[in-house]
């Protein structure tokens, strides 16, 4: 037995190291640039749409046979400032102008364009600036002609009006310098006027998901693994690192690892392994999993998801959460080890955390799922950026934590244009796309050998 295992271990190590070196940052990089050019990517737009038109031509190119899948309808928007400008009277440095470049409209708010004076005031037909969005009584019988919300934000985050094409007053989100700027103009009892242009589109559509799958070796017991990414972005910006990244790192590791199969460097997977990328961050999984649990043609045997994987305040370093699921332990364990086993290969993290739940984003339908915490179903997300603030949560008891030191707390690193308009802007990803590969390396560092590793 002794012996066996020894022959077995580099075996093992050899197999996951040949598809790691087929990864590229280089495609990877393309990868992020080519969704950013899409556009916006929300659920069910025309943009969503052709990202999930294009990363299923993708998929076909590596030789899966990908399934576009629909969601019901729901309501969809995508919306874009063409033009937003503010001009304030003349002062002691004259008349004066202020793009306001980083606004971003409330979901479903109209197509609107005009000019109008700019105050405080309530009520007024002109424009409204005020720290949030005037309730009806406020706004008098007459709204304002547009809304500019300031809600202390550097970069504005998402925020929504009610769904659907009934909202009559367009209103979006400033900068706090921008509201800053206005607020010293107005106190110095200057004129404001405001000009703008807002493109936009409310209609009731449905999100398109791609879902490719790589077989699992001949007489292999019955059961798939789910690899995920959400396809869609939020905030208004183009989701570079939110999550084109994910979708990257996903298209990276099917590539790899497909190709290593298909040319005989490996064997096939010990289970069959299944790629999805959801049109829809927030449904997508949900109704995929309904309709799953109706089905149980095949038992699920866990979901690893991508997403943040471009870059991070935490450098060169990846997460895995939530280390607090008890079904997640043996993975995470798992995947410590992997890492650990491979220190100081080329193209992995330097260095790797867990951390407890922070909400589980689009994990959510799993993690909350009856079936899974009873079953023993892990559900784990790797990511390099946890959200746009950087947080410290208490650590796990009996989980690594930090792969470097133990502190007792874990700190979550951050974007700070992470679902804004910011999160638009590629070359800010372009110069290093090092993160990207070590996230699909690592994904082929765990994954194979956890699949062999299961009972029969």
């Amino acid at each position: 037995m002794i012996t066996l295992l020894l022959i077995l271990a580099p075996l093992s190590q050899d197999s996951a190291a040949e598809p790691m070196s087929r990864c590229s940052r280089e495609r990877a990089l393309h990868a992020v640039e080519a969704l950013s050019e899409l556009g916006a990517r929300s659920a069910g737009t025309p943009s969503g749409h052709a990202s999930a038109a294009w990363v299923a031509r993708r998929l076909r190119g590596l030789g899966l046979q990908p399934v576009v899948t629909e969601d019901p309808e729901r309501w969809a928007y995508e919306g874009r400032v063409a033009r937003l400008t503010v001009t304030a009277g003349p002062g002691t440095e004259g008349a004066e102008s202020l793009i306001l470049s980083r606004a971003a409209p409330f979901l479903f708010s109209p197509a609107s364009s005009g000019s109008a004076s700019l105050s405080t005031g309530l009520p007024s037909s002109g424009a409204y600036v005020g720290a949030r969005v005037p309730r009806s009584k406020e706004a008098g019988a007459v709204p304002p002609s547009l809304i500019l919300v300031d809600p202390g934000d550097d970069w504005p985050r998402e925020r929504s009006l009610r769904a659907g094409a009934s909202n009559k007053t367009p209103t979006l989100a400033i900068a706090q310098h921008e509201g800053e700027w206005i607020r010293r103009c107005l106190g110095e009892e200057r004129e404001l006027r405001l000009d703008w242009e807002l493109h936009a589109s409310a209609r009731l559509a449905r999100a398109r998901t791609v879902i490719a799958t790589l077989p699992a070796r001949p007489g292999a017991p019955e059961g798939f693994f789910l690899i995920t990414a959400h396809g869609d972005s939020f905030g208004g910006g183009h989701g570079v690192n939110g999550n084109a990244s994910g979708v990257a790192v996903l298209l990276e590791v099917a590539r790899a690892w497909s190709a290593a199969v298909r040319e005989g460097a490996i064997p096939s997977p010990a289970r069959e392994v299944r790629f999805a990328v959801w049109g829809s961050r927030a449904h997508s999984p949900r109704v995929w999993l309904s309709e799953h649990l109706k089905e149980q043609t095949e038992p699920l045997l866990g979901v690893l998801n991508l997403q943040n994987l471009a870059l991070s305040s935490g450098g060169h370093r990846l997460h895995m959460e939530p280390d607090d699921h008890p079904a997640n332990s043996a993975l995470i364990q798992h995947a410590c080890a992997q890492l650990n086993d491979a220190a100081g290969r080329s193209g992995l993290p330097e260095r790797w955390v867990t951390s407890r739940s922070r909400g589980a984003g689009g994990l959510s339908p799993f993690l909350h799922s009856p079936s899974f915490a009873p079953g023993g179903i892990p559900a784990m997300t790797l990511f390099a950026a946890g959200s746009s603030e950087i947080e410290e949560v208490e650590g796990t008891l009996g989980q690594p934590g930090e792969s470097w030191r133990d502190l007792g707390v874990v700190t979550i690193p951050h974007d700070p244009m992470l679902g804004t308009r910011g999160d638009a802007d590629v070359s800010r990803i372009k110069d290093d796309g090092a993160l990207l590969e070590a996230a699909a390396r690592t994904v082929l560092a765990i994954l194979p050998s956890w699949l062999e590793s299961l009972p029969a």
